[in-house]
């Protein structure tokens, strides 16, 4: 159990993009050093190529590292001085349109991490999920019509503890947005 109030970071990071014709580049990677959860690095590979001056097909890989938050591991009647940290891992692979008045995106995933932070409404307190998945696709439209920016995305989610297969509390697995603006 960690009774320790404060806590350290220090954190060291490096990126580069590159263009090549229709070839687009991506890397980055970060080191947290945490006083109260050890050291992890992380890092993200992304390759997207150009169809043609409009469509672009991309791909990413990323891993990831969340260390509880204060209030995860101690706010009074919730909190939980026992958590783990949560690691990831995912992948996408995504289909753009870029217009001159209309943007689209869709876009496929897959989530897998261990150690899931979230609220376990038996116990009332911050809880780990051993291991969850996290899979779907999302759909993204925007466009403008005279003065008019209209935007609207879906997505559908499945989330599920890959232990007992219990889909996940408090995600939604169906998610619909819709807005429009203008400037006077």
């Amino acid at each position: 159990t960690l009774t320790e109030f404060s806590r350290r970071v220090n954190s060291f990071r490096l990126g580069a993009t590159g263009d090549r014709g229709r070839h687009h580049l991506q890397a980055n990677v970060r080191h947290d050093d945490y006083s109260d959860f050890g050291a992890a690095t992380t890092g993200l590979a992304a390759y997207g190529f150009d169809l043609d001056p409009r469509w672009r097909l991309s791909l990413q890989w990323a891993n990831a590292f969340r260390a509880p938050s204060f209030n995860d591991l101690y706010f009074p009647f919730f909190g939980n001085p026992d958590l783990a940290a949560e690691r990831s891992r995912g992948g996408e692979v995504a289909l753009r349109y870029g217009g001159d008045d209309a943007t689209m995106r869709l876009a496929v995933f897959r989530n897998r991490t261990t150690d899931l932070i979230v609220y376990d409404p038996t116990t009332q307190m911050a809880g780990n999920i051993a291991r969850a998945d996290i899979d779907g696709a999302e759909l993204i439209a925007t466009a403008r019509i005279a003065d008019w920016n209209l935007q609207g995305d879906i997505s559908v989610t499945r989330a599920a503890d890959s232990t007992t297969g219990e889909r996940l509390l408090r995600r939604a697995p169906y998610k619909l947005h819709v807005a429009a603006s203008r400037s006077y």
